[in-house]
């Protein structure tokens, strides 16, 4: 690879790819897990037991949308049991 100052340049479309998703999409896909972590927080944004439930329905949509089966039954209780805790504490 040739080398300009302090960047690499990469010689083929594959290693350019790597290195713009490595500069680029990290920083977004944290700041999108961070806002989904907001946003179905029971805590942050006062949602009832039902809220919190069809907020996670739509991440688990949206995570099995993009390919990713990672939000299981075991999480849905216990975000669940989260806002139920929250709600007789408040």
């Amino acid at each position: 690879m040739p080398d300009v100052g302090s960047m690499t340049i990469p010689t083929d479309i594959s290693a350019g790819v790597a290195l713009l998703s490595a500069h680029i999409f990290s920083p977004v896909s944290k700041s999108w897990a961070n806002t989904v972590n907001i946003w179905m927080n029971p805590m942050i944004m006062d949602s009832t037991e039902e809220e919190t439930f069809r907020k996670f329905m739509v991440f688990r949509q949206m995570m099995q949308g993009f390919g990713l089966d990672i939000a299981d039954d075991g999480m849905l209780e216990r975000v669940q049991k989260l806002a139920s805790v929250y709600q007789k504490c408040r």
